[in-house]
């Protein structure tokens, strides 16, 4: 198990919060999960010092979230500039020490108006397949794709959905992202998910509804999350994607983490 930190709704996405970085390292978990969206947001000379900083500590964003800037939808971007992007964002993850790419964006996958759900899936399989793993092989990543809520996006709110589309894709660098704050939001029974999609389970977020930090309890919905993906026996791995108003919750929300596993 790899234990982790991903950083949207922590820090800035408009800039590097070095400090927080250093926070996570010294509170012991293994890796950062930085999004996309901050990489688009900052200048050459930040992005390098970012780089050279996670060197320093010795900390690698493993895990990318929040692919796609908010400029960007999924449907009606030309297949030319879409693999111009995935390049662009895949190599400079790589220089942070990416190998999971979470394929998140709720906004950027909504479906257009005058497409209906079974021709989205068709059209958003096809063009991952022949527009992004390609890139997935190049940089030698794994992509997750992450149900959202209908609150946040009209495509791929359950982990059937997600699984649907997965299997679609038919790579095997694509798999699962199961998000509890999700979970719990499209009332999903985490059991029936472990059960029915287990093995494409790639990665996890942990978040109480709110993005509440769980940090010496849980509440009983998000703990049902947690204790049906570790008694499948995952073993990958996983990170907390919370807010975080007072840092010495950090290292007891790892912690009791790891003693629910």
């Amino acid at each position: 198990m790899k234990y982790g930190f991903a950083t949207p709704f922590a820090s800035s996405q408009q800039e590097p919060e070095y400090d927080f970085y250093r926070a996570l390292k010294d509170a012991g978990y293994d890796f950062l999960e930085l999004p996309g969206t901050l990489i688009n947001n900052i200048n050459e000379d930040e992005f390098q010092r970012l780089a050279d900083y996670l060197e320093e500590i010795g900390m690698k964003s493993e895990g990318l979230c929040s692919l796609f800037p908010g400029r960007i939808k999924f449907f009606d971007i030309g297949d030319g500039e879409l693999e111009e992007y995935i390049d662009w964002i895949f190599d400079k993850a790589r220089l942070l020490g990416a190998r999971k790419i979470g394929f998140g964006s709720g906004g950027c996958r909504r479906l257009p108006a005058d497409m209906d759900r079974a021709e989205g899936m068709e059209i958003f399989a096809d063009k991952v397949r022949k527009h992004i793993v390609p890139y997935l092989d190049k940089y030698d990543y794994e992509m997750v794709l992450e149900p959202f809520t209908p609150a946040e996006t009209d495509f791929i709110n359950t982990a059937a959905e997600g699984a649907e589309a997965v299997r679609r894709i038919g790579s095997s660098r694509i798999g699962l992202l199961e998000d509890t704050l999700h979970m719990i939001g499209a009332g999903e029974d985490p059991v029936q998910v472990v059960k029915e999609y287990g093995d494409l389970i790639r990665h996890i977020h942990i978040s109480e509804p709110e993005r509440v930090l769980p940090a010496e309890q849980y509440s009983e919905k998000c703990l049902r999350c947690v204790q049906a993906f570790a008694g499948s026996g995952y073993d990958g791995t996983i990170c907390f994607e919370t807010a975080c108003s007072d840092r010495k919750d950090l290292a007891v929300a790892l912690k009791t983490l790891k003693a629910l596993w």
